[in-house]
């Protein structure tokens, strides 16, 4: 008997499957498409979601033909704050709105002028963002009223995939909690504010908890991908919730940080706990009575792969690179200041005009010297929101890190410099392991407790090395200093960049 759990990132889509002592038996990954446009716009095709989870299955069939037979659950996870609309026969009516999406500005106004206080009182923040759901379905009943009403529910993207294999229009509670449409007390849609802005309370799925089981997989399903015929599915969770499972996040006062195209900080909390604070969300974990609060940097991962395309003709003279000059990089400090705000910046602060910064660049600065400043300045970026969270009382001591970033141990060695706190690695933790491991425990595969222990003997511990520390301090207080005496001129280059754009010679 095994577990299934899958997760639908920015980048990729990832399943795993696992056995009753928490192994990973198999496991696939297929790549994802992602449209940006010039104002703010980021989409994905949930199509290619879900024809992306049918060939990760066909690939695990291949090298292992009877193992989706003897798959009793299935858990997804995915990328936070999506939105799509679908009709009752479930067609799309629009792309994914993803988390990256920018565009409902305006909307963002009307919701922060009529609704903060409901929204600081139900979900323990001070402000919408256009990221938000809330503001994505708002966007849409102003400015794609057809499509508005045509939707008959507006879904998020593990939502999306669990309608697929299930044929159940649901919402997971750690993604209906991201919407500030939710109610954390009382664990619901707020209708209240659906009644006052005009949204149909029924255009919303059903909120179910992270592990609660949803339905069967349907037959159709299940006989095109040879999957177990009654495969049951839980109402999943978000990708970063997941993550924090996946290596042993179980209870509160932990901190992790999880690194994909973006990167996300926090820590998970009890409910007595919550508190509001600046540029972060807080949403359930998957974990039933737990909260993770998070604070989200935009361009990390991303940020390494605009350098790499940059200097490296692939990814394979990239890698080579990286394994060959692996102790320089973890001895080298660039003395170079990079802003890793390459898609403005979220956390702690809003800057959506901010841009990326290197400073101190001059002839002697190698292709070593520029991967070491991705590292330092997205560590950078970090500890500003480490900053953020012990000026508000909560204390961060060692930090759990997940996604790629695993795989890269002088980035990982840099953190903890950086920093000067404690890092502990897992490089087999991923969001769709976080999701196997709850949709085992929820039909009695396994105890979480035990996994977790498991989890724990294949962790690599890495201290700040005091030197590195001391000399890190001293540039993070210039990387500070820069942010403080340029935020002006930001705008200044869009404005004049924009301008440009519209008439180019």
């Amino acid at each position: 008997m095994y577990s299934i759990g899958i997760d639908i990132g920015t980048t990729n889509v990832k399943t795993v499957i696992i056995n009753r002592s928490g192994a990973i038996l198999e496991s696939a990954s297929s790549k994802n498409n992602i449209f940006l446009g010039n104002n703010n716009e980021a989409e994905q095709d949930p199509n290619q979601w879900w024809n992306n989870v049918l060939k990760n299955f066909k690939l695990i069939k291949l090298k292992n033909h009877k193992i989706l037979k003897e798959a009793k659950i299935i858990g997804v996870s995915s990328q936070g704050a999506g939105i799509i609309p679908i009709d009752c026969h479930g067609n799309i009516l629009h792309n994914a709105l993803i988390y990256l999406d920018g565009r409902a500005v305006s909307e963002v106004d009307i919701i922060n002028k009529n609704f903060k206080n409901i929204i600081q009182k139900n979900c323990f923040s001070n402000k919408t963002e256009p990221w938000n759901p809330f503001a994505k379905i708002l966007w849409f009943k102003l400015n794609k009223r057809d499509i508005y009403d045509k939707a008959y529910k507006f879904l998020s993207v593990s939502g999306y995939i669990n309608y697929k294999l299930s044929g159940k229009f649901t919402i997971n509670h750690a993604e209906a909690g991201i919407n500030y449409l939710f109610d954390y007390n009382n664990k619901k849609w707020d209708k209240s504010i659906l009644d006052e802005i005009g949204i149909d309370i029924n255009k919303l799925p059903l909120i179910k908890e992270c592990d609660e089981i949803i339905g069967l997989i349907k037959k159709d399903i299940s006989n095109d991908t040879s999957l177990n015929p009654f495969a049951q599915i839980i109402a999943g969770g978000e990708d970063t919730s997941a993550d924090t499972l996946s290596v042993g996040i179980d209870n509160n006062k932990k901190s992790y940080y999880f690194m994909g195209t973006s990167s996300n900080f926090g820590l998970c909390i009890s409910k007595n706990e919550l508190r509001i604070i600046n540029n972060v969300v807080i949403f359930p974990h998957v974990l039933r009575d737990l909260y993770l609060i998070n604070s989200t940097m935009l361009s990390t991962g991303s940020s390494f792969e605009w350098l790499s395309k940059k200097i490296f003709k692939n990814i394979s003279d990239r890698n080579s690179f990286l394994k060959k000059n692996e102790k320089e990089i973890n001895k080298r400090i660039s003395y170079l200041i990079f802003q890793p705000f390459l898609n403005g910046v979220w956390s702690p602060f809003n800057d959506e005009n901010a841009s990326g910064t290197i400073f101190g660049l001059n002839l002697s600065k190698d292709t070593i010297d520029l991967v070491k400043m991705i590292y330092e300045g997205c560590s950078y970026a970090l500890v500003e929101n480490i900053e953020n969270y012990e000026a508000n009382g909560l204390k961060v001591n060692d930090i759990y890190i997940t996604g790629g970033i695993t795989k890269n141990m002088p980035w990982c060695q840099s953190i903890s410099d950086v920093s000067g706190k404690k890092v502990i690695v897992n490089k087999f933790s991923s969001s769709a392991f976080g999701m196997a491991l709850l949709a085992g425990s929820r039909i009695g595969l396994f105890d979480i407790e035990d996994v977790i222990l498991n989890i724990k003997e294949n962790e690599i511990v890495l201290q700040p090395r005091g030197d590195y520390y001391n000399k890190y301090k001293e540039l993070y207080s210039i990387y500070k200093e820069l942010y403080k005496n340029n935020k002006a001129l930001y705008p200044k280059l869009k404005s004049i960049s924009n301008e440009n754009n519209e008439n180019y010679f």
